[in-house]
């Protein structure tokens, strides 16, 4: 089979014009995004790479394209906004990678007025039918070594962010970097993230490594969670999507807060009755708010956890207006251990006092439980016990990391 020898290229403008994603084949597959006529992605690789040496982005060729445009709403029933515009144009890349028997795979890219997404398509194809992905290579590179905020790898999504260079960032694909990923470019802001994520590795972002003089490259790669059999990252035998990889693009860091993008293109919601889901502000007690949970005297809100301490929470929810109380760490003892026992609360703390507590002011209560110590016990045992207290399926809810 044929494949064109010259390189093509594809570019793709949001609604309002602002933003232009690009796509060529020049040096393998690459994109690259501006921002108000000024670089906010450099050209950043593009591929897959799968079981058994076979790779798509290295020897890719563009072959087609096909474009559309959407502009529709969709009603969030717990964000901000009740009703969220949809507009974004649309590029389907059909790409053939340049191979022994040349494959087929499509790259989708939209724009919208406050970013881009992209993501994979790889469709049913005669020597492609059961497939592993053993790699992405996705980048987010950028025009220079701009500060940026990272997210400090975490097994329990404490995260913290510090302020650093892109050149700073961790090559350590095993603890790497968690989303969002905020870039301050030059003029404005670029935060790398994911969406749709349904069938496939969840992402991580690490450093992009080095260019040929030996310093950092400015930006980042695709890490991609590892299955727990280890087999591999991706196995399928089907017409597969990836996430979207998601950039969201704002002038302003304000802009960023409230951004509908990620919830947008994700796929909508499966639950048809949502009505027992009521988000809404919490009061947080003493333990995650700094204090030392281990003191043994009852001083106000700085004081270990105890049903005194969570009182004094509760009438903080209540006169602030706030739906819930969360009760954390420490209201059942020892947790993440063999020896816990989620039916029985600490002595310190009166769980069913407490539950009535709140009724009274109209506040309802949040349990931290650790899933550890949950799939121990097992669900229906716990669950049982909790409902015996009061906290009941739709008017309380557990809460588990």
């Amino acid at each position: 089979m044929l494949l064109p020898t010259r390189a093509a290229e594809e570019s793709l403008t949001s609604p309002d014009g602002r933003i232009v994603v690009t796509v060529d084949d020049t040096d393998g597959l690459r994109y690259r995004v501006a921002l108000d006529g000024k670089p906010a992605l450099a050209a950043s690789q593009l591929g897959l790479d799968f079981e058994g040496g076979f790779s798509l982005g290295r020897r890719t060729a563009i072959v087609g394209s096909s474009r559309g445009e959407h502009d529709g709403r969709w009603e969030n029933a717990f964000g901000q906004r009740r009703t969220v515009r949809d507009h974004y144009r649309e590029l389907t890349v059909t790409l053939r990678e340049q191979a022994d028997a040349p494959s087929r795979f499509n790259l989708i890219v939209r724009a919208y007025d406050d970013g881009v997404a992209l993501r994979y398509e790889i469709p049913v194809q005669p020597g492609l039918e059961a497939y592993v992905v053993t790699n992405e290579r996705t980048e987010f590179l950028f025009p220079s070594d701009l500060t940026c905020w990272a997210g400090n790898y975490s097994e329990c999504a404490e995260n913290q962010y510090p302020e650093k260079r892109l050149s700073q960032l961790t090559a350590n694909v095993s603890k790497p970097h968690v989303l969002p990923l905020l870039v301050k470019l030059n003029n404005g802001y670029a935060a790398i993230a994911e969406s749709d994520l349904l069938d496939w590795a969840g992402m991580f972002v690490s450093a992009a490594g080095l260019k040929a003089d030996g310093t950092p490259r400015p930006g980042v790669k695709v890490t991609l969670a590892a299955r727990k059999d280890w087999h591999a990252l991706v196995a399928g035998q089907e017409r597969r999507l990836s996430p979207w990889r998601v950039i969201v693009l704002a002038r302003q860091a304000s802009e960023l807060v409230g951004n509908e993008l990620v919830a947008t293109l994700a796929t909508p919601s499966q639950i048809a009755d949502t009505s027992w889901i009521k988000p809404g502000i919490t009061a947080w007690d003493v333990w995650w708010t700094g204090t030392n949970p281990t003191q043994p005297d009852f001083k106000g809100l700085n004081s270990r956890g105890d049903t005194r301490s969570h009182k004094e929470y509760i009438d903080f929810a209540a006169e602030m207006g706030f739906p819930y109380q969360l009760i954390d760490w420490f209201w059942y003892e020892p947790m993440n251990n063999p020896k816990a026992d989620l039916t029985k609360p600490a002595a310190h703390v009166d769980i069913p006092g407490l539950v009535a507590y709140a009724r009274e002011r109209n506040v309802r209560l949040l349990l931290w439980i650790d899933s550890h110590d949950l799939d121990r016990q097992g669900f229906d045992k716990v669950f049982a016990q909790v409902a015996a207290v009061g906290l009941r399926r739709r008017e309380d809810r557990l809460h588990e990391p």
